[in-house]
């Protein structure tokens, strides 16, 4: 049923009388905390020193992945000069969404230690590069202009690399199947393009280069299915074109 005016003006009321409630002093009370001091140590160590403490494992995996990754240039017989760029290109977008692979200690560090909610950089910038969708948010992406400067992206995953190497593959593709039938019609090229650059392809592609030991994601539902994992891995490869 629809919901009439009136009741829409008594639930924002509503809502109203509520959240004065929660900001009313006397209903808060304060939780007093009592340690005893008999045999600890001064150490000097603030929430600063703990907070950076529980960021090693995140510096410990970021140093121990990049010599890692010399195996996979040994695999493909190519060293890639920005390293940068590689691991971008083998970024997940659940690895940053969800803090890595060691999010309960990143989740600590914001939370629990140092600085009470810290800010980085302008929110709204920040949101203005997430996903969006519905007909106006597409009018103001599609109403931005081009950057003249050509700065660099700080999207920390691999899906911008994965939609310009999808390009390239198609194109490497159009030319191959181009100059090898010279005798077939658009619609067979077409055919013949499509199957070549399908995903579950691609996926196998990727298992012989052993993307999946080098693929940075997070442990979760999203790629607990084979055919999520395959999709992930061949948007990887078209990345690292």
């Amino acid at each position: 049923p629809d919901v009439s005016q009136k009741d829409r003006l008594q639930l924002i009321k509503m809502k109203l009388t509520l959240d004065n409630m929660k900001m009313k002093d006397s209903l808060r009370r304060n939780c007093c905390v009592r340690v005893r001091s008999v045999g600890m140590i001064k150490t000097g160590l603030n929430s600063d020193v703990t907070q950076h403490a529980l960021l090693l494992p995140v510096l410990v995996h970021h140093v121990r992945y990049h010599l890692s990754l010399k195996a996979f240039d040994e695999k493909i017989g190519y060293v890639f000069k920005d390293r940068a760029l590689l691991q971008l290109a083998l970024t997940h977008p659940s690895y940053v969404m969800n803090y890595g692979t060691n999010p309960d200690h990143a989740r600590n560090t914001l939370s629990n230690c140092g600085v009470k909610q810290p800010r980085y950089g302008d929110k709204r910038n920040r949101l203005s590069h997430t996903k969006k969708k519905g007909i106006v948010q597409l009018i103001d992406i599609m109403a931005k202009l081009e950057d003249l400067d050509g700065s660099q992206s700080f999207i920390q995953h691999n899906e911008r690399l994965e939609f310009l190497g999808d390009a390239i593959l198609e194109f490497i593709s159009t030319c191959h199947l181009y100059y090898m039938f010279p005798e077939m019609a658009e619609g067979g090229l077409v055919t013949h393009r499509s199957s070549l650059v399908q995903n579950r392809h691609l996926a196998q592609v990727a298992k012989k280069l052993g993307l999946d030991n080098f693929m940075q994601f997070s442990h979760g539902p999203d790629l607990c299915h084979e055919e999520d994992m395959e999709h992930a891995m061949a948007n990887c490869l078209e990345a690292i074109l």
